[in-house]
């Protein structure tokens, strides 16, 4: 069963770490698990959606292992997914498309998780598959990891992958003014900072985002914590600044693409507090929000819930397939 919010009451209380000891550290440890690639069939995936299945069904080509940014000391890659249109494709149930090679096709940047240190593109295989397998061309990206690359180089390099589709966009069909962008645990927060920040992105703006797992402020650390000094460089108590400013929800403005979150009900990594609180955020600036939170499911069972995408299409259908404009920039 899931609870939908399209409202958000006023927050009755403050939500922290304390009585709840190493939830900062728990959260560093397991988040990681969500950037391994979950390739086989998961006893969580009894449920099914109920919404109507895909409506068109496209073959993919996968172009591996691209190089989008670099510099003398590190090489950053993305996969690309592209539909390609199968005129002999006709199974039961799906609709035979009648897709042109050439026609552009809405794009999703797709973010991976691992707590900002660990996981890569290919944990994304399914999500991104299912995507293109439905008329989407996919960007599955790496990113520099902390501790090595500490925040902000994370977000840098998902902005430059923004450019980066737009210089190509003509190679692989992408129409540039139809760009989501995806992301879970980690690559959520990266995903809802694109969104929340599209004033500092460059040659593309995010016009939907979807983000599952999602931290979208840090309030709930220990002020003295330092799980995530690792990747931000130091403690609340000691630059409160930095944590704000890595905070999506910060940055909540009334022009913010409109945003679908889902969020496991018990999620021990990432609470679902800082999902409802993005969300009432977004509401309160009337950007068009909607959270789904899954009764019994924690952080990496969400992430495996694969019926979910389902929404997250509906959800892209409905803000990206209209043709916003058909010229590239």
């Amino acid at each position: 069963m899931r609870h939908i919010y399209f409202a958000f009451p006023n927050i009755r209380y403050r939500f922290t770490s304390r009585g709840i000891p190493g939830r900062a550290s728990f959260f560093v440890l397991i988040a990681a698990f969500c950037c391994l690639p979950l390739v086989g069939p998961s006893a969580v995936l009894g449920q099914t959606s109920n919404a109507a299945p895909e409506r068109v069904r496209f073959d993919i080509e996968k172009h591996g292992a691209i190089v989008y940014h670099k510099s003398e000391k590190y090489l950053v890659k993305c996969d690309i997914y592209q539909p390609v249109a199968d005129d002999e494709f006709d199974g039961e149930g799906d609709i035979e498309p009648d897709a042109k090679d050439d026609q552009l096709m809405p794009a999703i940047v797709m973010i991976h998780g691992g707590a900002w240190r660990t996981g890569s593109k290919i944990s994304m295989l399914r999500h991104a598959r299912r995507m293109a397998r439905v008329g989407y061309v996919v960007m599955s990206i790496n990113y520099r990891l902390a501790p090595k690359y500490p925040w902000p180089a994370q977000i840098e390099d998902c902005r430059v992958a923004l450019d980066w589709l737009h210089d190509h966009a003509g190679d692989y069909n992408v129409d540039p003014q139809r760009v989501g962008v995806y992301g879970y645990s980690a690559g959520a927060h990266l995903a809802s900072m694109l969104a929340t920040t599209n004033e500092k992105n460059g040659s593309i703006k995010i016009r939907a985002a979807a983000v599952g797992g999602t931290p979208a402020d840090f309030s709930w650390i220990d002020e003295d914590s330092k799980a995530l000094a690792y990747w931000l460089g130091t403690t609340r108590s000691e630059d409160a600044e930095v944590y704000l400013n890595a905070s999506p929800t910060h940055f909540v403005t009334p022009d913010d693409p409109p945003i679908f979150a889902f969020h496991g009900e018990t999620d021990m990594v990432v609470p679902v507090e800082s999902a409802k609180r993005f969300h009432a955020a977004l509401e309160k600036q009337k950007v068009e929000s909607k959270l789904v939170v899954v009764d019994g499911f924690g952080h990496i069972a969400t992430f495996s819930k694969m019926d979910l995408m389902v929404d997250v299409i509906k959800f892209f259908d409905q803000h990206l397939k209209p043709v916003v404009s058909s010229s590239t920039e």
